[in-house]
C-alpha cells in the first residue's frame, strides 16, 4: 500500500473521500472518481494536497477527508511501567448462549481453527475472509476472533478483511464495510485498529457511517498509542 505522511497521520496519496454533493466543486482537481456504498473516492490531479483540499471543502460545508491509512493495534503502548505478568483468570458466570448475538469483525481476516472450524458462521465465510499469511500482523484477526469466541462461546462472527498482513488498511475500505452492514446490522462491530487523523478530529464520513448503525455498539482501540493526540 502506498502511504504518505501528513503530520502524525498516514494517508493514501492523492485520494480524497467525500459524498457526491461535492463532486462539482472538486471537479477541477479530479482525475477520476469511484463512487459506491454511499461515498466517493476522488483521485486527485498530481500536486493536489488532499489535506489542504479537505480543509477548504469543510469550510464550505462539505463532508470530506483524506483517505486515512488505518493501522492494526496488537499492542498496548506506554504502560504499565513494570514488566507484564499473568493475571488470574476472571471467573465467568455461565449463561445460555444467544445464537442471535453477532459481532462484525473488521480485521486481517480469520484462519481455520479448531475452536470454530465446525461453526456455522465459519462455514459461511468465503476465501476473501481468509487471514493474511505474510506480514508482521498476519494472524491479528484470528487472535481477535479467539478472544471473542473464548469470552462469548455462542457468538456469531461476521468477518470482513479490511487490513493486510502488515496491519494496514484505509478509511475507504472501512466505510464500504460499515455501509454494507446497514441492511442487517450486527449487535457489535469490533475495530481493533485506528489512526491519527491529519487534523486530530474524527473523520466525518467515518463518524457518519458509525452513527448510521444506531443499534450497533462499536468497540474500538481508542487511545491505544498512549499519545495526547486523539487516536
Amino acid at each position: 500500500m502506498e502511504v504518505q505522511t501528513a503530520g502524525d497521520a498516514l494517508v493514501r496519496p492523492g485520494q480524497l473521500l467525500t459524498d457526491r454533493s461535492a463532486l462539482s466543486t472538486v471537479s477541477r482537481w479530479t482525475q477520476a472518481v469511484a463512487e459506491a456504498d454511499g461515498f466517493c473516492v476522488i483521485h486527485l490531479s498530481p500536486g493536489v494536497d488532499p489535506c489542504e483540499l479537505t480543509v477548504d471543502l469543510r469550510e464550505r460545508g462539505f463532508r470530506a477527508s483524506p483517505n486515512h491509512v488505518l493501522v492494526g493495534q496488537p499492542l498496548f503502548f506506554g504502560g504499565p511501567a513494570s514488566r507484564p505478568f499473568p493475571a488470574d483468570r476472571i471467573p465467568l458466570r455461565h449463561t445460555r448462549a444467544r445464537s442471535s448475538a453477532t459481532v462484525a469483525l473488521l480485521d486481517t481476516g480469520v484462519a481455520e481453527h479448531p475452536w470454530w472450524k465446525q461453526s456455522g458462521w465459519y462455514g459461511r465465510l468465503g476465501r476473501e475472509a481468509d487471514d493474511a499469511t505474510e506480514g508482521e500482523q498476519a494472524g491479528h484477526g484470528t487472535f481477535i476472533a479467539g478472544l471473542l469466541v473464548r469470552v462469548a462461546p455462542g457468538v456469531e462472527l461476521r468477518v470482513v478483511r479490511v487490513l493486510d498482513g502488515d496491519g494496514l488498511g484505509d478509511e475507504a475500505s472501512v466505510l464500504r464495510a460499515l455501509h454494507r452492514m446497514r441492511g442487517d446490522p450486527p449487535a457489535v462491530v469490533n475495530l481493533s485498529f485506528g489512526c491519527h487523523s491529519f487534523d486530530g478530529k474524527p473523520p466525518p464520513l467515518l463518524a457518519d457511517a458509525l452513527g448510521a448503525l444506531t443499534e450497533t455498539v462499536a468497540v474500538a482501540c481508542a487511545g491505544n498509542t498512549a499519545s495526547d493526540r486523539p487516536f
